[in-house]
């Protein structure tokens, strides 16, 4: 199962990342890359948390990026129970853990939902 989000901030990739790194629960960091170019930064972090309801590891991929002004951050929780493919709104929750702390963040912006 997976879940993709996208919503915008007025918060820097950077700040979000950070924030991320600060408040994600029970959560290891994987990989982060910040790349910066003439039109902004592009930021990409993924993140991993076991969760026992479905015995496996769900992971986290934040793409934030303000290359065409305010933020726009993409947020994908993947992951399930691999002998029944059912994740058991693990990937959601994770999701939604982050969207929040984006959220919490001073300068939010429009949010929408894929």
């Amino acid at each position: 199962m997976s879940v993709v989000r996208e919503l915008h901030s007025r918060a820097t990739p950077t700040a979000i990342v950070n924030a991320l790194d600060n408040e994600l629960g029970h959560t290891k960091r994987v990989h982060g890359e910040e790349h910066q170019t003439s039109e902004g930064t592009v930021a990409i972090v993924v993140y991993e948390q076991y969760f026992t309801r479905v015995k496996n590891r769900i992971a986290l991929t934040i793409i934030a990026d303000n290359l065409q002004g305010e933020t726009r951050v993409r947020i994908i929780a993947s992951g399930a129970n691999m002998i029944f493919n059912i994740d058991w709104g693990a990937a959601g929750s994770y999701a939604s853990e982050a969207e929040g702390i984006i959220n919490r963040l001073r300068g939010r912006g429009r949010e929408g939902n894929q």
